[in-house]
């Protein structure tokens, strides 16, 4: 017997208590199921979302379309709340909720977000494709560090320290705690979600 009833029966209980789930890696087809969750939400009233958080990131567009409608498109404000992992680019959406909160032991990853031990086919369009991916590199590293030092009010320094540059792998592995105290979260919770209450 197939599992699939009761999972729907989980996601459809949730929803009547608003909340959503972003959980595994992010790709496209996780964040359009997201979306139609919220939009749903959203036409129902205006009354706060929670989202709860359990993902080590995935696709950096998806992830930045997912905080485009919480910022533009949605009047619920959406509170975040990370329950196991939040990585990469789930902190970006962690980043564009209403409130920020953890679990005691909720793990939290950010990093740079420039690509590293790349391989690329040998033919005649190689120089084209390398400057195509440092190039885009480039923008998403941009991208990261902007939104980190406006979201965190930080400086670009600070950001960058954070965060590492160069060609350096750098992933900044952070306790509950140290997202605190940086204001990647606002909260550790220390009570039970009223979202079952």
């Amino acid at each position: 017997m197939s599992d699939e009833p009761k999972f729907t029966r989980l996601l459809d209980g949730l929803m009547q208590r608003r909340t959503v789930v972003l959980e595994g890696k992010i790709n496209a087809e996780q964040i359009n199921n997201l979306l139609l969750r919220l939009l749903h939400l959203q036409l129902e009233s205006s009354e706060p979302i929670t989202l709860l958080i359990d993902s080590g990131g995935g696709s950096v567009s998806d992830a930045l379309r997912l905080c485009d409608v919480m910022t533009t498109v949605l009047h619920a404000p959406v509170n975040g709340v990370v329950v196991g992992m939040c990585g990469s680019a789930a902190t970006f959406v962690l980043l564009h909720c209403n409130t920020r909160s953890g679990t005691i032991h909720s793990r939290y990853v950010i990093h740079s977000g420039t690509k590293h031990n790349l391989s690329l086919p040998i033919n005649g369009s190689v120089v084209k494709h390398l400057e195509q991916l440092l190039a885009e590199t480039k923008r998403v590293e941009t991208t990261i560090t902007s939104m980190y030092m406006r979201q965190l009010n930080k400086t670009q320094a600070e950001v960058e320290e954070l965060i590492g540059r160069g060609d350096q792998t750098f992933d900044a592995v952070m306790s509950a705690t140290e997202a605190q105290e940086i204001g990647l979260i606002e909260a550790i919770l220390d009570a039970k979600l009223t979202i079952f209450s």
